[in-house]
């Protein structure tokens, strides 16, 4: 069963700043990279959110 997770705001924003940092100060490559982590961190916390603690 999946879960519905819910990010607040300021973690959305800090997730927006943190890309665009990367994009800015490293690569376009970089800040790609870090929003697929992401992303890919949220589905598996949605598939089984009891495995760590986040």
């Amino acid at each position: 069963m999946a879960f519905k997770v819910i990010v607040s705001p300021i973690a959305k924003s800090n997730v927006r700043e943190a890309a665009s940092y990367y994009k800015k100060e490293v690569s376009d490559k970089v800040a790609r990279k870090f929003i697929e982590d992401y992303e890919q961190t949220i589905v598996r916390i949605k598939q089984n959110p009891y495995f760590q603690i986040y």
